[in-house]
């Protein structure tokens, strides 16, 4: 690599984070689901270990999850705020993204310019550019790329055992290192298809792979799956809930969310891969693709997953687009004009692409700052032994912000009777009736309802039809309002 071509990736990578960081503060808060990961890292700050068992979720229950990411958040997190901490470490982690992205690219062009504009199109992915979103997502998609680009230089020296390391690293990330996995059988399926023969090496890491995926699996989680059987392979999500929790979007915001001119150029590249090219490692890529897409098809995975994924795929193959188009320009009459030509082109991509990565960051679902100072009225003014009923995505800011037991969050895992507890919490706002409502609300020991605008607009009602002074009690209202419940306190 050339000593420009690497100030110029410093440069993308560096720009990449103090973006999504000017977003991420200005925004302010965090999305819903991010709140379980930072009260995780509190509880690492505070004991060195995760909570295993959650006091609060579900009104008590144990957990699982991989914590790697969560321990690299609390490094930081010694020292200044939680949230902070987490908005520092998952965007420069996502900022890594374009370096990768270029290792890769450059492994496939051998072309320091076209890998150079890979990354810039990684970096303005809208899918990803969420950063005011914190979790394991993010470490994760940097150990997929590094595992890819030491798979893809597996035959030189070393790279075997680096690849070794970064897959162990990823298995205790996240479980969806099981899309590499499936990601190699596809390509094994490609390559055979198309009578080409897969090296030694790779063979060897593919094996190695999935053997150790399903061992680890096995000793993490093999209680679980014999428990709770085929709900634990769809993470246990109420059917009630799986059309939201697996959104299935149409095609056109589809590619509005990988950016219009990198599906395009991608699909170009899949069509010459597939039927022309047959390069094994834009092969690799292709696979990882198509593994993905099934998987989210079939609803084992969240559709923003894959598509995050079709999106770094297509990323790196617009590598080869760029390099296929500046070559065609070299032959023709305008090639004189080509430095121009390849402003024009990058000019395109980033007008194209970044005002969507710009609407996809203020459009994060995140909870205003009045209802944050609801949530936390909660814990300043209810018993700690308190109950509170509010929307399933508001759990986790019940259970960190109001520091009280929910009745239910979207950590579905584990979870018991989901199906039967998200049921009845429909029932408890729908209701017409006081009598089934109170009924419902001793079954789970609810001393509070929470009604944030979310929840009015999500029920399509102002307030608790069935809500009387003397049994629900308002003692919260500003745009929020939070009601106590009296009878039922009563009757105890």
């Amino acid at each position: 690599m050339e000593k420009r071509t690497a100030w110029f990736l410093v440069g993308i990578v560096l720009i990449t984070f103090i973006l999504r960081l000017t977003v991420a503060f200005s925004i302010g808060g965090l999305t819903y689901q991010s709140y379980f990961h930072i009260r995780q890292v509190d509880t690492i700050v505070e004991s060195g270990h995760p909570m295993w068992y959650d006091p609060f979720s579900y009104g008590g229950r144990e957990i699982r999850f991989l914590p790697l990411y969560h321990y690299m958040v609390a490094l930081p997190a010694f020292f200044i705020d939680t949230v902070d901490a987490a908005k520092l470490v998952t965007n420069f982690i996502y900022a890594l993204i374009p370096l990768f992205v270029f290792f890769i690219a450059h492994a496939i062009t051998q072309d320091d310019e076209s890998s150079l504009v890979a990354g810039v199109v990684s970096a303005l992915l809208p899918v990803l550019f969420t950063p005011n979103t914190v979790g394991p997502e993010s470490l994760y998609f940097v150990l997929v790329l590094v595992c890819i680009y030491m798979f893809m230089l597996c035959e030189k020296p070393n790279y075997l055992y680096y690849y070794g390391l970064f897959f162990f690293l990823l298995m205790f990330t996240s479980s969806l290192a099981i899309l590499l996995v499936l990601g190699f059988i596809v390509y094994l399926a490609l390559t055979a298809i198309e009578g080409k023969k897969v090296k030694r090496e790779q063979t060897d890491l593919i094996i190695f792979s999935f053997f150790f995926y399903i061992w680890l699996a096995l000793v993490l989680f093999k209680d679980h799956f014999l428990l709770r059987g085929i709900s634990f392979v769809f993470q246990n999500v109420p059917s009630e809930s799986i059309a939201n929790y697996f959104p299935s979007l149409s095609i056109a915001s589809a590619i509005l969310l990988i950016g219009i001119i990198p599906f395009l150029a991608g699909t170009y590249v899949v069509y010459k891969s597939l039927f022309e090219l047959k390069q094994r490692r834009l092969m690799l890529l292709i696979s990882l693709a198509i593994s993905t897409t099934i998987l989210a098809w079939l609803r084992f995975i969240p559709f923003t997953i894959s598509l995050s994924f079709f999106g770094l795929t297509l990323s790196i193959l617009f590598a080869v687009f760029y390099r296929d188009v500046v070559l065609f320009v070299k032959k023709t009459k305008i090639a004189s004009r080509e430095t121009g030509f390849k402003y024009v082109l990058i000019g395109i991509v980033v007008i194209s692409t970044l005002p969507l990565s710009i609407s996809a960051a203020t459009n994060q679902d995140v909870p205003s700052q009045e209802e944050i100072t609801a949530f936390h009225w909660l814990s300043q003014n209810t018993d700690k032994g308190a109950t509170i009923l509010a929307l399933v995505e508001e759990g986790h800011l019940v259970s960190y912000v109001g520091e009280r037991k929910n009745v239910m969050d979207e950590n579905y895992v584990l979870a018991d009777d989901v199906d039967l507890r998200f049921n009845d919490m429909q029932k408890i706002f729908n209701t017409r009736f006081q009598s089934i409502a109170l009924e419902l609300l001793e079954k789970y020991n609810v001393s509070y309802i929470v009604i944030t605008p979310r929840a009015t607009k999500y029920y399509e009602q102002h307030d608790l039809a069935y809500r009387t002074p003397e049994c629900f009690e308002k003692v919260y209202k500003v745009e929020t309002r939070i009601y106590k419940v009296t009878c039922l306190l009563r009757s105890r």
